[in-house]
């Protein structure tokens, strides 16, 4: 079955919350404050996540949410926070994007 655009513009978005999430989460280190906006962040992703299930199997969504996550923080954290990532690593975390691709299309 395919699954409707507006279920994936969604999943995204959540995907783009949670990462928003823990980014200030690692903020809180310098200042608790952000606390705050890394829990409504992950309250949002999460209750928008709900939505999407109405659409994408669980299976499938929660592969596309980690796998998306996993890369968006260690981007952002590379770029904000300086984070040095090696090749190595990068590698790994870029093996995350084949089990994704597989669960869309493999029935």
């Amino acid at each position: 079955t395919e699954t409707p655009t507006y279920a994936l513009v969604l999943l995204a978005t959540t995907i783009v919350l949670e990462v928003s999430g823990t980014l200030f989460l690692r903020m809180t280190l310098d200042d608790a404050r952000y606390y705050i906006p890394a829990y409504l962040l992950y309250a949002a992703s999460l209750s928008l996540f709900s939505w999407t299930l109405r659409c994408i199997p669980i299976s499938v969504a929660y592969t596309t949410w980690c796998a998306f996550g996993t890369i968006g923080v260690s981007v952002a954290s590379s770029v904000l926070f300086h984070e040095v990532i090696s090749v190595r690593r990068w590698v790994c975390i870029l093996l995350t994007i084949p089990p994704v691709i597989g669960m869309y299309i493999l029935p």
